[in-house]
């Protein structure tokens, strides 16, 4: 029993801050992720974080240059379709607060190269589904796994969920697609599992779906 609602929401926080809390409670791929970043440290005083808690301090890292909530969600969808090969895994990588400044640099970079591709919004409302055929028909050198993220933006926006996503945003998203893919891979040490670090991603089944 609790004492006051206060109280019981409280709990609720606590109970819910876990790592991937968002495939357990199947919140929607664009909600934040809303875990605290753990630094666990070992008896010879190391410092080590788990590999999925990346994924949400890649979130604090660029929701500081992203007051858009569109944008902002766009930002997720890519994170949690990653984090996906991650979804059987339980690995911790060394911190390292260089490599930390690094990444966070790397992503910063990709995001507003992205951005320059980023028109203003249509003064009518798109047709989502037809962009996301136009931008497979651009993209044919793609594995079909590529696709996924892009396909839950669309998705979403038809939806309603991304509204102020621009009818010419093929190109933006076309970039930010190539883009991840290529921080990932040069990143997978830290951001995949030790399991799968010598083969290909398209090799890989796709990573856990959201909802």
């Amino acid at each position: 029993m609790y004492g006051s609602p206060g109280e019981l929401i409280q709990n609720l926080r606590i109970y819910s801050d876990f790592p991937s809390n968002h495939q357990l409670f199947e919140f929607d791929v664009t909600e934040s992720y809303n875990t605290r970043v753990i630094k666990y440290q070992s008896l010879s005083g190391d410092s080590f974080i788990y590999k999925q808690d990346m994924f949400s301090l890649m979130q604090r890292m660029m929701t500081k240059q992203l007051e858009d909530e569109t944008l902002q969600s766009i930002l997720i969808i890519f994170l949690k379709y990653y984090e996906g090969f991650l979804a059987e895994s339980c690995e911790f990588i060394k911190y390292d607060a260089e490599w930390i400044n690094k990444l966070e640099k790397d992503l910063v970079e990709l995001w507003q190269k992205a951005m320059t591709l980023m028109l203003p919004p249509p003064t009518q409302p798109p047709d989502y589904r037809q962009m996301y055929r136009r931008f497979k028909e651009m993209s044919p050198e793609w594995a079909e796994q590529d696709f996924i993220p892009i396909n839950w933006i669309y998705e979403k926006a038809h939806a309603g969920l991304l509204p102020n996503l621009p009818s010419s945003s093929i190109r933006f998203l076309r970039y930010l697609g190539i883009g991840f893919r290529k921080f990932f891979i040069s990143k997978r040490e830290y951001l995949t599992p030790y399991s799968v670090m010598n083969i290909h991603l398209n090799e890989l089944s796709s990573p856990r779906a959201s909802k």
